[in-house]
């Protein structure tokens, strides 16, 4: 447990993963006051809700609803915010950072321009961190499975391929940040006005599509391969 001193405290952060860690980082950057509690601590959490106004649940999508009931039925009164993409419940308020947090905490303003996104007709971010001056935007709460299964598919999946790339590589002796300049043009290419597909699909290129195809027949990636060949033929190739 640890807190800002000499300032009333108004923030319980829940949690000891990565998230909470980079929220109580970000919260002494900015000098906001806040205590963080998680279970190893061994103090009483029902005290510590009791004494504090904006509850931040910063613990697994599996566990919120569970976690968040108990103290809401014995503090109705209290702001319940949690931070899934995925949750969407009456009986918190969902704020989404849209960012892939590591174990190294960030700079002010890293943290600083993480977008967050809330549910549509409920409470804004802005009223829930008056402090933060984050961006932030709203979808419809119904919507968030959809959106977070996105945002799952383009950083998770694709970090599993450019692992599994860098891991080949090696094999080869190449150093990883040969990669580097690749990996930034396609993150330029993406974010670009008119972003476009690339590659022997798009260009109907048979002859190397096979020969991929034929070098990946003993790789679970093959199937994988073949699932974004018939995307790209049936999203791109109109």
């Amino acid at each position: 447990m640890r807190q800002v001193p000499n300032k009333k405290i108004s923030y319980l952060i829940i949690g000891g993963g990565r998230l909470a860690t980079h929220l109580g980082c970000y919260f002494n950057y900015c000098l906001i006051p806040f205590t963080q509690w998680k279970r190893s601590d061994g103090t009483d959490l029902f005290h510590l809700v009791a004494e504090h106004q904006k509850i931040l649940c910063a613990i697994s999508d599996d566990s919120l609803i569970e976690f968040i009931e108990p103290l809401k039925k014995q503090f109705p009164n209290k702001k319940y915010i949690h931070f899934s993409g995925f949750v969407y419940s009456a009986m918190a308020d969902g704020t989404h950072p849209l960012m892939s947090f590591g174990t190294k905490m960030l700079t002010l303003y890293e943290y600083e321009v993480i977008p967050f996104i809330t549910e549509n007709g409920k409470t804004s971010f802005n009223e829930l961190f008056p402090e933060l001056i984050n961006p932030s935007f709203s979808i419809p709460g119904k919507e968030k499975p959809l959106y977070h299964a996105w945002c799952s598919m383009a950083g998770n999946f694709t970090s599993m391929i450019w692992i599994t790339l860098r891991k080949q590589f090696e094999i080869w002796n190449l150093p990883a940040s040969v990669v580097q300049p690749y990996l930034q043009q396609i993150v330029h290419n993406a974010l670009s006005i008119a972003p476009q597909v690339t590659g022997p699909i798009v260009r109907g290129d048979q002859e190397t599509i096979e020969g991929h195809k034929k070098a990946l027949e003993n790789s679970i990636y093959l199937e994988l391969y073949q699932a974004f060949e018939k995307i790209i033929q049936r999203e791109h190739m109109v």
